[in-house]
């Protein structure tokens, strides 16, 4: 009779606590995708696309595309030079407390690293340059979803490579490798 009741009680716990789950999907969603941009990018004449993807329930791949026409260096005669500026990040999030179940939501820590690709042309003499940079890093920062709509802040510290911006023998301008705040975002988008 002990046994009976005892099984009883954890089939009724294990009822209860799919309940709890299925309030708190009805509350919070189940959003396993989201797709967002940097609103403080634009202030950079920069403009940028980030898909989040959940790939378990504390874990998701995170893929940023984005390009610039501004100067990634300081240029002494700017307006003899064009510049395409396109950056290609991957990142992997962890969210710890993973309360909300299936959910893009709290507080994460993502470890990343980031591809700069740098076009120069020198107008006056119709030479283009392809230049490369490297980022690597780790962003913290927490997310809002309410009724599908994201919202994040996040701040990035690491490492970048120096970046010397060249189109053929002609140097545009240069920078040293950077340690430290490497990325502010103030994301805005949807989920689903």
């Amino acid at each position: 009779m002990k046994k009976l009741v005892f099984i009883g009680i954890i089939m009724l716990s294990t009822i209860n606590l799919f309940a709890i789950e299925e309030k708190l999907q009805k509350i919070y969603g189940n959003e396993e995708n989201a797709i967002y941009t940097n609103i403080l990018s634009f202030l950079f004449k920069e403009v940028n696309i980030t898909y989040e993807r959940l790939i378990e329930n504390k874990y998701s791949l995170v893929i940023t595309a984005g390009a610039s026409d501004a100067a990634p260096v300081d240029v002494s005669n700017s307006s003899d030079w064009s510049f395409l500026t396109t950056i290609l990040k991957f990142g992997f999030s962890v969210y710890p407390a993973g309360r909300y179940g299936n959910t893009l939501r709290g507080f994460y820590f993502m470890p990343n690293y980031t591809i700069i690709n740098i076009d120069a042309k020198y107008k006056p003499q119709n030479i283009s340059g392809t230049n490369l940079a490297h980022k690597i890093g780790v962003n913290f920062g927490y997310k809002w979803i309410l009724n599908k709509v994201v919202f994040d802040l996040s701040a990035g510290f690491g490492y970048r490579t120096a970046i010397t911006v060249k189109a053929g023998s002609i140097e545009a301008g240069s920078c040293d490798h950077k340690v430290g705040l490497t990325y502010l975002g103030l994301h805005f988008g949807y989920s689903w």
